[in-house]
């Protein structure tokens, strides 16, 4: 499960299904002229009247298709790249909706900023999922040896890890700290700040698995 998550195969995935939904739409403008209203699409005024005149023409969206599919390429060859590389995919679709904008192709402003928004979420799903690994070895590593946590996590990897999952916000290991009894571990999460596993609210603050004291265990 982590070696496809980590390859990225899930979310490739829904793209190619995002891809195909929205390549529908754009053979079918008014679907697009539908989805305009909607009260939680953030978007300037201007520019969705922009879109709406373009969409009420009728036309052909064919400069839009093409653009939208060599994107999409853009988007899916960034993506073979390793975390923390493929952490960039996010910038990359910024910079190509600027680039659609900046061709006049406002229209793609519907579509592609979803794209563009996958491996910043992809990269906390894979933390967790490695964060929840070596808590299950630490918890094994525990019960061979007298309830006791190891003093760091390369203790694990003889027997219960072939090597320390990295954390995929720096690929650096997952961090690991023995406090007393218990331990604490975590990953530096979206704002790329190791903040000795504090949590705090919204994109900042590491992503803490479990901070393991005796109280808890009884």
């Amino acid at each position: 499960m982590e070696s496809s998550e980590a390859r990225g195969e899930g979310f490739s995935r829904a793209m190619a299904g995002e891809r195909a939904m929205d390549l529908a739409a754009l053979a079918n403008p008014q679907q697009l002229l539908f989805a305009l209203p909607a009260p939680d699409l953030k978007m300037p005024a201007d520019r969705r009247s922009k879109i709406t005149a373009r969409l009420e023409k009728g036309e052909n969206l064919t400069a839009e298709r093409e653009f939208f599919e060599a994107a999409f390429r853009r988007l899916m060859a960034a993506r073979q790249l390793p975390f923390p590389a493929r952490l960039k995919t996010d910038a990359l679709g910024r910079q190509l909706v600027a680039e659609a904008l900046e061709k006049k192709l406002f229209v793609l402003d519907l579509l592609l900023p979803s794209l563009g928004r996958r491996t910043g979420v992809e990269a906390e799903c894979l933390a967790q999922l490695r964060l929840g690994w070596t808590a299950v070895a630490l918890e094994q590593f525990r019960a061979a040896h007298e309830n006791r946590y190891p003093a760091a996590l390369s203790e694990l990897t003889a027997e219960y890890l072939s090597a320390i999952p990295t954390d995929p916000f720096d690929g650096q290991p997952l961090r690991y700290q023995k406090k007393g009894s218990g331990y604490m571990l975590y990953s530096i999460g979206p704002d790329l700040k190791d903040n000795a596993g504090e949590r705090k609210h919204g994109k900042d603050g590491d992503i803490v698995f479990a901070v393991i004291t005796p109280a808890l265990r009884r």
